[in-house]
């Protein structure tokens, strides 16, 4: 068998290259391993020694950018990225940080290009649509966040949030069933993404679908997320599957454990305590909501009721309330109905037939006409007592019925 001569010199050459190739290599991974450990600056001198002698070595650049990135030097790792990717024309992970970092600084235009460019590069990509998404997302840009996101669904994406992210746009563009379906995949995805149960709720609510909301409030709760607005969501998911005990315990503890100043917190106890026929309780509630909203001519309309409710002892407090209601909101045709009743039982005919004859006019309804048709019989006016009855009883009102087939010839 015959030998091959290799020249002495290029032997040297050979066992140089291979030991500087082996060498440039071991650096690189050295500072690699500093860079997981979070020694920057250790890190930064391999990546520094790997570059003095390759300059085309595209991921020092990017390690040493790495580490410049986390001692916030983000000049120096821009140009490092940017040397990364002269290096490796089609570095998707430099783009992708580099991209990251131009939106930081506030250069969103460069951040953009760099995640078209990457697209561009690599259709398939999928980081690169959910990262866009997100600046998009921040933008307020929502049409081509939900064209990205959905692209990155399509992808097959494990990522919850993008789930989320396209969920809240469907939400905000009130495609609520749409969004349902997006908070249900993100939770299959997730099971303690905790803002997808609670936003899931919310999309609930606006479908009018109380019963479905209440367990991804209450799990949202359970995963650590308990505030005001999830309390109070839930308490009026229970007030409409008529579970008055449970959003009375809700709206208790809004007042009790967050000191909620919300009227309507008040308010909404308020009633609850009506319907269970506890009206000292539904009393003190609207007294805290007229001093916190002076204004509110619900809430003495409210409160005039609860009185009204409590017995004739309390009959001069309903009046006065059911009058500020008036006073604040003229246009309260309820008030003037309740204002009336009692000036009628009092005998007080010419102010009941004045209240009365307001009601009429601003509610149009059957209550209305069957107190005032109700006056008029008992001021002998017959006639127009009857039209009154009769209208009542055309419009449904059940009392109207018995009285109009009582006093008024067919």
């Amino acid at each position: 068998m015959k030998l091959l001569f290799i020249p002495p010199l290029l032997c040297l050459l050979i066992l140089w290259s291979g030991g500087f190739s082996q060498s440039i290599n071991d650096i690189y991974d050295r500072g690699s391993e500093k860079l997981k450990n979070k020694q920057y600056e250790e890190a930064i001198k391999d990546f520094s020694a790997v570059i003095d002698k390759d300059k085309y070595y595209g991921e020092a650049f990017f390690g040493r950018a790495q580490c410049y990135l986390a001692q916030n030097k983000t000049d120096l790792a821009l140009k490092d990225f940017t040397s990364a990717i002269t290096a490796k024309k089609n570095y998707s992970e430099a783009f992708v940080l580099r991209a990251e970092t131009y939106y930081k600084t506030g250069k969103t235009k460069e951040a953009l290009a760099d995640f078209g460019q990457i697209i561009n590069l690599k259709p398939n990509y999928l980081p690169a649509y959910e990262k866009r998404a997100g600046i998009y997302i921040k933008e307020k840009n929502n049409d081509l966040a939900l064209s990205d996101l959905t692209r990155a669904i399509e992808l097959k994406t494990t990522n919850a949030d993008s789930y989320l992210q396209r969920g809240n746009i469907y939400m905000e563009n009130n495609k609520y069933e749409d969004a349902v379906k997006d908070y249900t995949s993100a939770i299959n995805t997730d099971g303690n993404l905790t803002m997808a149960y609670y936003q899931r709720a919310l999309s609930y609510l606006a479908l009018k679908k109380y019963k479905e909301a209440v367990p991804d409030l209450t799990k949202a709760i359970d995963l650590k997320m308990a505030n005001e607005d999830i309390y109070y969501s839930r308490a009026e998911a229970f007030s409409n599957i008529n579970q008055p005990d449970k959003a009375l315990l809700d709206y208790s503890v809004l007042i009790n454990t967050y000191h909620s100043k919300k009227p309507e917190v008040y308010l909404n106890r308020g009633k609850i305590y009506i319907s269970t026929g506890q009206y000292a309780n539904a009393v003190k509630d609207y007294t805290k909501v007229t001093t916190i909203d002076k204004n509110n001519a619900e809430v003495y309309y409210l409160r005039g009721e609860a009185y009204a409710k409590q017995g004739k002892t309390k009959d001069p407090l309903a009046i006065k309330d059911f009058s500020k209601a008036i006073e604040l909101n003229p246009e309260n045709g309820e008030a003037f109905i309740m204002r009336g009743i009692y000036y009628m039982e009092r005998n007080k005919t010419s102010e009941a037939l004045d209240d009365l004859n307001k009601a009429v006019k601003i509610t149009q309804s059957g209550k209305a006409y069957y107190y005032r048709g109700a006056l008029l019989y008992d001021m002998k006016k017959t006639e127009d007592a009857c039209n009154d009855l009769k209208k009542a009883k055309s419009m449904g009102y059940a009392d109207a019925k018995k009285k109009a087939d009582a006093v008024c010839p067919e």
